[in-house]
């Protein structure tokens, strides 16, 4: 799952939810970040770690990357979860809390308030997530269309990714329906 899944998977708090954001750029046992970050902040690190665990091994979420140019199977993991993002956004009435918009404005708010939880790196990226508007982006195939293009340019190997909301395009109503099948396993694997 991306960003969008990880904060509202999260518990609903700011140490859950910051450590929701860390599980990508954090790396360590859970021993060897005490001291680095809060207690509760771990823990939303290792929930971020075991929702991604449960993820890519789900077979509903393996079957998924059949549908996807061969050259972009490889990087099947990050815009699968892309695209599963979209479908908690179009869906968020469903599996969300509140409006999308008041709830993406809050973590907004929270990630400037827990600056100081966050590593460097995170502190640079945050202020572009807002001003690009990053989680309400995956609203629209344009907004994953931008999404997509703005990844390709930090790695080379991550080149294949441009133009992967074709392959949503192609085979919308399959992915959603294997969103609509996961997300509420994967709620439930959380309770």
């Amino acid at each position: 799952m991306n960003f969008l899944a990880h904060f509202i998977l999260a518990k609903p708090t700011d140490a859950s939810r910051v450590g929701a954001l860390l599980g990508d750029y954090v790396r360590g046992t859970p021993e060897s970040l005490i001291g680095q970050f809060p207690d509760e902040v771990i823990e939303g690190i290792m929930l971020h770690r075991r929702i991604d665990r449960f993820t890519d091994e789900h077979p509903v979420f393996l079957a998924c990357k059949q549908w996807l140019r061969k050259d972009r199977r490889k990087l099947a993991g990050i815009i699968i979860d892309i695209y599963f993002d979209h479908f908690l956004a179009k869906h968020w009435q469903r599996f969300g809390e509140g409006e999308l918009e008041t709830f993406i404005s809050k973590l907004y708010e929270l990630l400037d308030r827990r600056a100081d939880w966050l590593t460097p790196e995170l502190r640079k990226i945050v202020p572009r997530m807002k001003d690009e508007d990053w989680l309400y982006a995956s609203r629209s195939i344009e907004g994953l269309g931008l999404t997509f293009q703005r990844m390709s340019c930090r790695r080379d190997f991550l080149k294949p990714i441009i133009a992967a909301e074709e392959d949503l395009k192609r085979h919308y109503i399959k992915f959603e329906r294997a969103f609509l099948d996961f997300y509420p396993k994967l709620q439930a694997q959380l309770l």
